[in-house]
């Protein structure tokens, strides 16, 4: 059931989502290095690029348009940005991967968007406890959702496949998104709905690590894959928003985000992010 406050944030903020281009005006894969203060804007795709493990190849030939799989059995990518500007996050951090449960941030927005009241209150629980049972339900209803809200906020590398858990994005895009909704409003339904998130999901699957696990995080969405060989997840606090994904358990993303998510790695992000100011 939908806690008081979240449905005291759908009640205030319903009617004010508006997509970005309507408004006015604490990381790497295995084999590389955090790629830090990553300034460069967002690069049009025409071919997506999709990177898993060679046993999800089936999600790439479910997808339309051009898509170019890179089979990696060790696939792990990062991105990070503070709100202040700056950015980091590994080489591949704009591939498409599966979307797993993330893409249901995408889907609840659209609802929000043009559902109606009932499946608006039923897409933000589906954030909370992220209920595959929902998100099949408000996909088949709206199946354009996901492939909207990526058009509308200029998700380059996410497409929707013929089912919700068949869909693409990438931890850049994520970051982008919740980015955005900070910006239309800081207590978005959505982010209420990912500060409130249950500790247990609906399928019984713990809701407890990878980029959850760092410090002054608000709120968090993770994604898992059914045989539990991908895991994904990202989280919001006051001034940062990371996403991460990797092919491994639950415990390989909350290692990995700690690895590249340090001090260390944020402090020489920030000279050079502010190197590149001054020039």
């Amino acid at each position: 059931m939908i806690s008081l406050a979240l449905a005291a944030a759908l009640a205030g903020t319903l009617v004010a989502c508006t997509p970005p281009h309507e408004k006015p005006a604490d990381a790497a894969q295995e084999t590389g290095e955090m790629t830090a203060a990553r300034l460069s804007a967002p690069r049009p795709v025409e071919t997506l690029t999709v990177e898993a493990p060679p046993s999800k190849k089936n999600i790439a030939a479910d997808l339309d348009g051009e898509v170019k799989f890179v089979a990696n059995a060790k696939a792990r990518e990062l991105s990070y940005y503070r709100m202040d500007g700056m950015r980091m996050g590994t080489d591949g951090e704009r591939n498409a991967m599966p979307a797993l449960s993330l893409i249901k941030l995408y889907l609840a927005k659209y609802v929000l968007d043009h559902g109606t009241l009932e499946d608006q209150y039923e897409a933000l629980d589906m954030i909370a406890d992220s209920s595959d049972v929902s998100a099949s339900d408000l996909f088949k209803r709206y199946p354009e959702s996901i492939d909207t809200v990526a058009e509308d906020y200029e998700l380059e590398s996410t497409r929707a496949g013929s089912e919700w858990g068949k869909s693409v994005t990438s931890v850049y895009d994520v970051v982008n998104f919740i980015k955005a909704l900070r910006e239309e409003s800081p207590t978005h339904p959505i982010l209420v709905a990912m500060a409130q998130a249950t500790t247990t999901a609906e399928d019984g699957y713990r809701q407890d690590y990878g980029t959850a696990r760092l410090s002054n995080v608000l709120g968090s969405k993770w994604g898992w894959s059914d045989d539990k060989t991908l895991h994904s997840s990202v989280s919001f606090g006051k001034n940062f928003i990371v996403a991460a994904s990797v092919s491994g358990s639950a415990e390989d993303l909350t290692k990995f985000v700690k690895k590249e998510v340090t001090v260390k790695a944020l402090n020489e992000a920030t000279t050079k992010f502010i190197e590149g100011q001054k020039s």
